[in-house]
């Protein structure tokens, strides 16, 4: 959205303030007024709740971060000028630039602009005295730019679908918000008219059908599908974003998110399907306090994760129309003897939280009746919560989604796109798409990825089965009412009304398939310590592989080597629960923050490259 040029700062906030939540980016552009003024209109839009980074301002040549802007917008005398050394930074805000030929606009991108505007496109109101450039000068600079072209000049919600037929990746609107008497609804169509753009031409009963099909073959249902494209399906040419994410599992989708809601452009492209890989087969238990973790930061983030998550729980649900399962009933570690506590205590002298409590066996038989009477006693950890891991994954994407995210499944043989000044997009089997920055939140694949710009960063598989089962009304008193996490087993009831049982770990396997022998040993241990589990109904079992790295450490930061190259892989078992810290801190990163700042320096994406080079 433009601002209308006629200096009015009162009348232009009670309008920003209500439709920003509609629009990309708010471009402040009154030539009239100074450059101080305008920064002044800048900073009584953020009293007023609109985010920095989606507030543009027209003329200014400060580039640098504390300008605390989503980017700055010249003519063309400021980008011919202007120093191309700077503009090829990766740290520096976005700029914009209008064009009105496409002799211009070759100009623009080969000094480094990250996107257009061109128009006119359409009569409009404030250019009464010159001709429309129409749109097929609008599909021919589309074609022969590879940065996004907005397209300005007379738009309107009847002509939105023309412009995007055209190529551009959006348009920039003036006239038809200040003029109307709800500005908001010309705003909701046209945000309505780009996801609809990228949803598959499906019917009510085949989208039930593919939920059903993904609750027979996943760890969990979830209420609906993601509006999506197909790879291949509507890509022309190139696409561009600000930020690409590879990987549509957890930490993907809570990363596109995070960005979305920050208002940075994102799209999310996944090899095959939202939730389809480790996202599907995860238990969901945030365990950060029962998980065992051999280096501080990663209790600190455990903890601080799980705390995020539960403060995002009724943002992310009422965005995305999906309820994410998330139970906090507490967590039970029961021990057979003494001996058992003491070598457990032992174990964990280090990282053994104080947030726990004590429950002897008279206890233990009045809080959780359906456990083995022949427990000596149990750590009760009543901060510690589960959820559903499909519908969480869900949830984050498609609040992604709603805040303006883009995302494509199917999207195979992805490699990095580099050169000397960094990342420059990916290369895949649809085409090229460019971005300032890449993140890397592929799990097993990750390491591919990183080898193809001279990284180590190994990821080592470990295969795990899962069973689900369920108890009947008549049986429901044998039910676990909180999750049972022993040294040998989890016991896990969920919102859905079933009890995963988990997990078995077989180092090195890829394979999906569900032994026997993996089932009964879990049954059997599942029974051990909860007897009236012989009575439930066996559901399902599934199997998934988890990635791991040499030091137990994810692979969580900026590489510095590649400069735009980021990576959020490697949560081994504990992607769910640190799925939002994660997504927390890459956007941090992006914004230019560092990771000595945020406290994750130990788990830079580079840090066994520097190891094996000091050896």
């Amino acid at each position: 959205m433009v601002s209308p040029g006629t200096g009015g700062l009162d009348s232009f906030l009670n309008i920003a303030k209500d439709i920003w939540r509609w629009v990309d980016y708010i471009h402040i552009r009154e030539k009239k007024l100074p450059l101080e003024q305008q920064m002044y209109w800048a900073q009584s839009l953020r009293t007023r709740g609109v985010p920095s980074n989606r507030i543009i301002l027209n003329g200014s040549t400060q580039l640098d971060h504390h300008a605390l802007l989503g980017g700055v917008h010249w003519g063309q005398a400021v980008i011919r000028k202007y120093d191309k050394d700077v503009l090829r930074r990766n740290n520096r805000l976005r700029v914009g630039v209008s064009v009105h030929s496409l002799e211009e606009a070759k100009v623009a991108e080969e000094r480094g602009a990250d996107y257009l505007f061109y128009g006119h496109v359409y009569a409009s109101p404030s250019k009464p005295n010159f001709e429309p450039r129409g749109l097929a000068s609008l599909a021919e600079v589309c074609a022969k730019v590879s940065i996004p072209v907005i397209a300005i000049g007379g738009i309107a919600t009847e002509n939105i679908a023309a412009i995007r037929t055209a190529g551009a990746s959006g348009a920039a609107v003036i006239s038809t918000i200040w003029t109307n008497d709800q500005p908001e609804l010309p705003l909701h169509c046209d945000k309505r008219l780009r996801i609809q753009r990228n949803t598959p031409n499906q019917g009510d009963d085949a989208m039930r059908e593919e939920v059903r099909s993904r609750s027979r073959n996943c760890s969990g249902y979830h209420p609906g599908t993601v509006s999506r494209s197909k790879a291949g399906a509507e890509f022309r040419g190139k696409l561009h974003a600000e930020t690409i994410i590879v990987g549509g599992g957890v930490i993907g989708c809570a990363i596109a998110c995070e960005l979305a809601t920050r208002g940075y452009d994102v799209l999310l492209v996944e090899r095959a399907r939202i939730a389809g890989g480790t996202s599907c087969a995860a238990a969901g238990m945030l365990a950060a306090d029962s998980e065992e973790f051999t280096h501080a930061v990663m209790a600190k983030l455990a903890r601080q994760s799980r705390a995020l998550l539960h403060e995002q729980k009724e943002r992310i649900s009422a965005l995305s129309g999906v309820e994410m399962g998330l139970q906090q009933q507490g967590f039970i570690t029961p021990f057979r003897s003494y001996s058992e506590v003491s070598s457990y205590k032992n174990n964990r002298s280090s990282t053994l939280s104080t947030e726990h409590i004590w429950w002897d066996r008279v206890a233990v038989q009045q809080e959780a009746s359906w456990l083995n009477r022949d427990t000596y006693g149990a750590f009760y950890r009543p901060s510690e919560s589960e959820v559903l891991p499909v519908n969480l994954t869900q949830a984050y994407v498609r609040s992604a989604q709603a805040m303006g995210a883009r995302v494509m499944e199917g999207v195979q043989d992805v490699r990095l796109h580099t050169n000397v000044n960094g990342v420059q997009g990916i290369e895949t089997s649809i085409g090229t798409m460019t971005s300032r920055n890449v993140i890397i939140a592929t799990g097993l694949h990750g390491e591919e990825l990183m080898r193809h710009v001279g990284l180590k960063s190994p990821v080592l598989p470990v295969k795990g089965e899962i069973a689900a089962v369920q108890f009947s009304p008549h049986h429901a008193g044998y039910r676990p009412d909180k999750t049972v996490y022993a040294e040998d087993i989890y016991i896990v009831p969920k919102a859905n009304g079933e009890v995963w049982i988990g997990a078995t770990s077989l180092p090195g396997r890829t394979d999906m398939n569900v032994s026997v022998q993996g089932i009964q040993k879990l049954l059997a241990a599942a029974t051990n310590w909860v007897p009236g589990m012989k009575e439930a109904h066996f559901i399902r079992a599934w199997a998934g592989v988890r990635p791991s790295t040499p030091d137990g450490l994810p692979y969580l930061g900026a590489c510095e080597s590649v400069p735009g190259l980021f990576a959020a892989f490697g949560h081994y078992r504990n992607g769910i629960l640190l799925s939002a810290i994660t997504a927390s801190l890459m956007a941090d990163l992006i914004f230019g923050k560092t990771s000595e700042e945020l406290g994750i320096q130990d788990l830079s994406p580079e840090r066994l490259n520097i190891k094996e080079m000091l050896q």
